[in-house]
């Protein structure tokens, strides 16, 4: 149990540090996340790792994927991964990290510059496979700012 708890541990710690270098770690943390989940809607009380650690991995994960998006060029990298675009070089890893965490399914692109609507923008967002959490975020990102 306890190689779990340090390899959770040091996924959180590589993505905040910036030392992540690719995002395999953020997928099998994603596998644990969902594998707990599932467990609880059968039911099982029993869990690969306690509750509160996975919740408290997921929060920071979480919360540091929020924070990146708030600097505009990150937004603007995972705007244009979003429409299919290049991907500037710099936040390519954490544009990544932020797929596959958000389990954002590969379509390029997502969604096209025309959407311009909250309820639009999200509607094409979840039939494209986006979580609700993902899609929330991202609209804040794509939607253009009223001046």
């Amino acid at each position: 149990m306890l190689p779990i708890y340090l390899a959770m541990d040091q996924v959180v710690r590589d993505l905040e540090s910036g030392r992540l270098t690719d995002t395999v770690g953020l997928a099998q943390l994603r596998l644990v996340l969902d594998f707990h989940e599932c467990a609880i809607r059968q039911g099982q009380e029993g869990s690969l790792v306690h509750p509160e650690y996975l919740h408290l991995v997921k929060s920071s994960v979480d919360g540091f994927l929020e924070q990146w998006l708030k600097d505009p060029r990150a937004a603007a990298a995972m705007k244009s991964f979003v429409l299919g675009q290049p991907t500037d070089g710099d936040h390519y890893t954490r544009t990544m990290a932020f797929v596959v965490f958000n389990e954002i399914p590969p379509v390029s692109p997502l969604v096209t510059e025309s959407l311009y609507d909250f309820p639009q923008l999200l509607l094409t967002l979840r039939n494209q496979g986006v979580t609700i959490a993902a899609a929330l975020r991202l609209t804040s990102i794509l939607l253009p700012t009223a001046s």
